[in-house]
């Protein structure tokens, strides 16, 4: 399994009119590997389950898998 830790800042939502959602201040494995970049951290979230989604289309988006010689 492969934990993401995601700092987030509900209150960003609340000043902009968009209360119940939040912006991704950081995330970050469980090796402490940066992966803030995997999200927009302008985007206002309304879930978890949207993050991760959001997270799972950027993983793929960069993976690239090549055959074994």
């Amino acid at each position: 399994m492969w934990h993401i830790n995601a700092q987030l800042d509900w209150e960003m939502g609340e000043r902009a009119g968009a209360g119940g959602t939040f912006q991704v201040i950081e995330l970050k494995d469980d090796e402490e590997n940066d992966l803030t970049d995997l999200v927009d951290q302008g985007r206002h979230f309304h879930s978890i389950v949207e993050l991760k989604q959001a997270v799972l289309l950027a993983i793929a988006g960069r993976l690239e898998i090549t055959e074994a010689a």
